[in-house]
């Protein structure tokens, strides 16, 4: 998961934007910014009788089928297409003219069974394509100040992560927060479905540790 992650300074009315790791106004709280992905969920697009024989001679009744299994909307294009079916001018380029056109991003060619009495060697299929289930989008989350996280919030952070089958013990320093530290953290959040990264609010919550600004 990609993250963005704004710092913003007022210096004299004016607003500075840096990149940095947290967000910090004053005594407001501290926030990250994530790219959260598209999800995509599977959608049949075409059941068909999938031809199973040797296909170095197809025989009659089995002919190539085209099936449009695009995730996203059709690509549009500039091509040169017949303007009058009745042009009769001696060059052919005088009857052509520029059309934009949609053509799909991702095309599927199999072999298809259209006569099942003639042709034995076949089996019931379908094929699927991915289509987008949520689209992507950014979120702000709340997370705890670095200047926040006191020794016994730390000490608490790896008791909880502990206590939850991922140890932290080869930890030498509990009383902070280290790249260790968020190693064990990250597998926590993928096991759980947390946003993954930081200190959250969500994950605090989630390892019972009550934390106020």
């Amino acid at each position: 998961m990609k993250r963005i992650v704004i710092f913003l300074v007022i210096i004299v009315n004016s607003v500075v934007v840096t990149s940095c790791s947290k967000l910090r106004i004053g005594d407001r709280p501290c926030y990250v910014y994530y790219d959260q992905p598209a999800q995509y969920m599977q959608q049949a697009v075409y059941g068909y009788y999938r031809y199973t024989g040797p296909g170095n001679l197809l025989p009659h009744g089995v002919v190539e089928t085209t099936v449009d299994v695009s995730t996203g909307p059709p690509e549009k294009k500039w091509v040169k297409k017949k303007a009058d079916k009745n042009c009769l001018s001696s060059n052919p380029e005088d009857c052509l003219v520029w059309c934009l056109v949609e053509q799909p991003q991702e095309l599927l060619k199999v072999l298809e069974v259209v006569d099942t009495i003639a042709v034995t060697s076949f089996m019931a299929d379908t094929i699927y394509k991915d289509i987008v289930a949520t689209k992507a989008y950014t979120e702000k989350v709340e997370v705890i100040c670095d200047d926040k996280i006191t020794p016994e919030i730390a000490v608490a952070i790896h008791d909880a992560i502990d206590g939850l089958g991922v140890s932290t013990t080869h930890i030498k320093d509990r009383s902070q927060i280290s790249e260790e530290t968020y190693s064990a953290l990250y597998t926590v959040q993928d096991k759980n479905g947390l946003p993954r990264g930081d200190l959250d609010i969500e994950t605090l919550s989630f390892l019972g540790i009550e934390w106020n600004e």
